[in-house]
Order: structure tokens, then C-alpha cells, then sequence
């Protein structure tokens, strides 16, 4: 899955905190990067996980906004 952020300058601390909730991140560009949820087989449920995870992070960031897309 790919999370892409308005932001260049969050995606650092995007990228440290989905990797402390278990998850594997590679960046790809200066705004997105793309997520792999560990021990997750279902494809349907990682990406709500995700979605909602990626939702309240950008939450807590006035001004930060995320979408997240397989």
C-alpha cells in the first residue's frame, strides 16, 4: 500500500511511528512511501488498518494531510 502526504517535511516522522506500530516502510519519493502491515494476510483488513491509522496520525498535524491507496 502506498501512503502519500501533502508534506515532505513529516513523512520522516510518518515513516519512524509506522514503523514502531509493526510495519514494514519504504520511502519512495520526498512525499509518499509505501507500507506493508507485518503478519497481516488479509489484504482488506491491513488496508482499513492502515487507512485508519494514516487518518488519525495526519489528525494530530494541523495542516498534514495523508491518503493512503494500494
Amino acid at each position: 500500500m502506498k501512503v502519500n502526504l501533502n508534506s515532505a517535511d513529516r513523512l520522516p516522522e510518518l515513516i519512524r511511528d509506522l514503523a514502531a506500530a509493526s510495519c514494514f516502510v519504504r520511502q519512495l519519493d520526498e512525499t509518499s512511501c509505501n507500507v506493508r502491515l507485518i503478519g497481516r494476510r488479509d489484504a482488506e483488513a491491513a488496508l482499513v488498518e492502515l487507512s485508519f491509522f494514516v487518518a488519525a496520525w495526519a489528525r494530530a498535524r494541523p495542516g498534514v494531510e495523508a491518503t493512503v491507496t494500494r
